[in-house]
C-alpha cells in the first residue's frame, strides 16, 4: 500500500513523461524495500503528539536535505519546508502531516509503539501512537522526494514539500501560514496530498470528484446545575441529567431535520461530569464532533445544537444565566472542488 501511495504522488508530476511506467515502479519498490520500510517502522515506533514533533521534524528535515532538497525547519513551530527549484515551470506542493494520537497502541506487531509523551495540551503523560495513518503520509513524502530528485531531466518547475505539524488539533496549517510561508516559500500553483483509509482494500487509491471528506468542527457544552447531596436530588439540579437529555435529543438533528440525502453526523464523544458517588455536581461538559460537507446543513447542525441545549435547560428549569454554554472551538471546513 505505502509503494502505491508513493507512486500516486510521484506520477502526478510524472505524467509528462513517457518513460516513468515499470521503471518508476521498480525504483519505489527497490527504495521501499532497502529505506523506506525501515524508516515507516521508525516513525511508527516514534509517533510524537501534535505541536511536539521534535524528533519526527529532525528525522524528516535530515531525510529531504539528504534528497537534495533546501530545507527550513521550525516553520509555524515544528514545521518542515523543502524546495527543489529545477528550471521554469509551475509551484507544486507537497504536503504531509507528522503528528500521531494520544492512543495506547495494542497491536503486539514488532514495530509498535510503546513510547509515551506529555501532553503539551493537558500537561499528562500518555501513550502514542500513529492511529491515523501520518506515518504512512511522511514516509510517502520522503520516497516521493527521493524520485522526484533522481529524476530532475523528466520534469521542469519548483517542487515545495510541507511537513506539517498538529493536524490532529487543527493547529499547524494555521501556524505554519502565520509564519508567512507563501510569502516566504511561494504561492503554489497545484497542491497535492493524500490521506491512507483502512476501509480501502489494500492496493487501491481512490480519488474523488468534489469534496473528498467533509468539513469538521469541535463543539463543547458546558451544563451548569446546582450541586446538592445525592440523597437529596430535589434540592439541586442535576447537570447530568440535563447533559443525558441534550445527548438524546441532539440524535434527531440528522434523523429529522436533514433531508436524507444531506450527509451530516453529530457525535458526542465525551461527557465528563461529577467527582463522587454521592454528589450531584454542578456542571458537565460535553464534547461533540461535527461534520458535513455545504455550510448550509454546518449551520442547520451548529445552530441547532444550540438550540437544543439552551432549550433543553429551560425546559430543566434553570434561570437564564444558568443556561448551558455552547462553544464552536475548533473549525476545519472547505468545500470548494478540487482541481
Amino acid at each position: 500500500m505505502l509503494v502505491r501511495c508513493l507512486m500516486l504522488l510521484s506520477t502526478s508530476l510524472l505524467l509528462q513523461s513517457p518513460v516513468f511506467g515499470s521503471e518508476l515502479n521498480d525504483a519505489v519498490r527497490d527504495d521501499y524495500e532497502t529505506h523506506l520500510a525501515e524508516l515507516f517502522d521508525y516513525f511508527h515506533r516514534n509517533p510524537e503528539l501534535s505541536l511536539v514533533e521534535f524528533e519526527t521534524a529532525k528525522r524528516m528535515a535530515s531525510e529531504l536535505r539528504e534528497a537534495g532538497f533546501e530545507v527550513t525547519e521550525n516553520v509555524g513551530g515544528t514545521g518542515v519546508m523543502a524546495i527543489m527549484k529545477n528550471g521554469a515551470g509551475p509551484l507544486v506542493m507537497m504536503r504531509a502531516d507528522m503528528d500521531g494520537l494520544p492512543v495506547e497502541e495494542k497491536s503486539g506487531l514488532p514495530n509498535a509503539s510503546r513510547k509515551q509523551q506529555q501532553s503539551p495540551i493537558s500537561g499528562e503523560t500518555v501513550y502514542t501512537m500513529h492511529a491515523c495513518g501520518h506515518d504512512v503520509h511522511i514516509t510517502s513524502l520522503v520516497g516521493t522526494a527521493r524520485q522526484m530528485a533522481a529524476r530532475r531531466n523528466q520534469w521542469n518547475g519548483t517542487l515545495m514539500l510541507v511537513v506539517q505539524p498538529a493536524e490532529e488539533r487543527v493547529l499547524g496549517a494555521k501556524a505554519m501560514r502565520a509564519d508567512r510561508i507563501w510569502e516566504r516559500f511561494g504561492t503554489p500553483d497545484y497542491a497535492l496530498a493524500f490521506h491512507v483509509f483502512s476501509g480501502d482494500v489494500a492496493g487501491t487509491i481512490n480519488i474523488t470528484e468534489g469534496s473528498p471528506y467533509a468539513g469538521a468542527d469541535t463543539v463543547d457544552i458546558i451544563i451548569h446545575g446546582v450541586g446538592a447531596h445525592g440523597a437529596y436530588p430535589h434540592l439541586g439540579k442535576d447537570p447530568i441529567v440535563l447533559g443525558s437529555q441534550i445527548v438524546l435529543a441532539l440524535q434527531t438533528l440528522v434523523a429529522r431535520e436533514l433531508p436524507p440525502r444531506e450527509p451530516g453526523v453529530v457525535t458526542v464523544g465525551s461527557f465528563h461530569a461529577g467527582t463522587k458517588h454521592n454528589i450531584i455536581s454542578d456542571t458537565a461538559h460535553l464534547q461533540l464532533t461535527v461534520r458535513n460537507t455545504n455550510e448550509e446543513t454546518r449551520q442547520l447542525l451548529l445552530n441547532g445544537i444550540k438550540r437544543i441545549a439552551v432549550n433543553m435547560g429551560r425546559a430543566a428549569g434553570l434561570p437564564e444565566d444558568k443556561l448551558p454554554e455552547v462553544y464552536v472551538v475548533k473549525t476545519l471546513w472547505t468545500f470548494s472542488h478540487l482541481i
